[in-house]
């Protein structure tokens, strides 16, 4: 029953983790309007890791010693989780630097519904690469994930999907976000959670920042004007929600991940729908209700029993 408590807070993290991305969208659009693409990925970055600095001094996320580990034994584990942290810090940073310029750049030749629709795709991504892996997945999670994946079709296409720059570059960020999400599910439950994302966030910065030298010429009056944006995705958008992914993640399995972060479409369209009066088709309505009614299914309680066995101690 502790495991499974556990679980379902690991749920509710990687749901508010979607709320914030859902909403967030918007900042990301009024952002674009002053600064590129690669000044905003950087300045977000930079925000992040000052974000997560306080709780890194305060050794929030720590891994704890147990009352059955001598001091040799907890020194050891601190070593190699160290050394996990760094080499998993700087690959997800790695990967995340590409999903969110590719993302960002995409948006420019693309629209909104589009690049959702097609940034989401990790939702089958994930689990068709965990079977390539040779992992075998419940038929309710490969259900569940085409229920998911045909809601995000109804939700955010509403035109035709024809191929362009824009779409291969938002479809990159797809693929190389499944690998972070893959990578992320591998080490989460070892190493100390809010450095792991400081990591990454310090790694997306440092080249960002590079490409933007190279590539644009950014202005501090700019980098000003679209303050508000850079603010909002840099400590709820990044530090906060993509933590909450990482400490989520540590107790769920990637497929059941993906399909609940991916919700952040449907919760990007019902902010809109209560908060800003738009107005919410039916076709709208269905997508976001066979979404919803996927991420329910995965957390069956059967499937959240079978998991709540195999997950590893934290």
């Amino acid at each position: 029953m502790k495991q499974l408590s556990k679980q379902w807070i690991s749920v509710c993290l990687l749901l508010l983790a979607a709320v914030i991305w859902g909403t967030a969208f918007v900042a990301q659009q009024v952002g674009m309007e002053h600064v590129g693409p690669f000044t905003f990925t950087f300045v977000r970055n930079v925000l992040a890791v000052i974000a997560l600095t306080p709780l890194m001094l305060l050794g929030v996320g720590r891994l704890k010693k147990g009352t059955d580990v001598s001091d040799e034994q907890f020194a050891a584990e601190q070593k190699t989780s160290n050394r996990l942290l760094w080499k998993s810090g700087i690959t997800i940073g790695l990967l995340l630097t590409v999903a969110m310029n590719t993302q960002q750049i995409g948006l420019l030749y693309t629209t909104p519904g589009k690049a959702g629709f097609i940034t989401a795709f990790y939702i089958v991504l994930v689990p068709i690469f965990l079977f390539f892996k040779g992992r075998r997945l419940h038929p309710v999670i490969w259900l569940a994930a085409v229920m998911a994946f045909i809601g995000l079709f109804l939700l955010t296409i509403n035109e035709a999907l024809a191929i362009g720059l824009g779409e291969v570059l938002v479809f990159i960020c797809a693929v190389v976000y499944t690998f972070h999400i893959l990578v992320i599910e591998r080490v989460s439950p070892f190493v100390d959670t809010i450095r792991l994302s400081a990591i990454q966030f310090a790694v997306c910065a440092v080249i960002s920042g590079i490409l933007m030298l190279i590539f644009e010429i950014p202005e501090l009056a700019a980098i000003f004007r679209a303050w508000p944006s850079l603010v909002f995705a840099g400590v709820f958008s990044s530090a906060i929600a993509y933590t909450l992914q990482i400490y989520g993640q540590s107790r769920l399995s990637a497929p059941v991940a993906s399909l609940i972060l991916s919700l952040e479409a449907s919760f990007a369209v019902l902010a809109g729908w209560i908060i800003l009066s738009h107005s919410l088709t039916a076709r709208e309505a269905v997508g976001v209700t066979l979404m919803f009614a996927g991420v329910v299914l995965a957390q069956s309680p059967g499937l959240m029993a079978l998991r709540a066995k195999s997950v590893r101690p934290r």
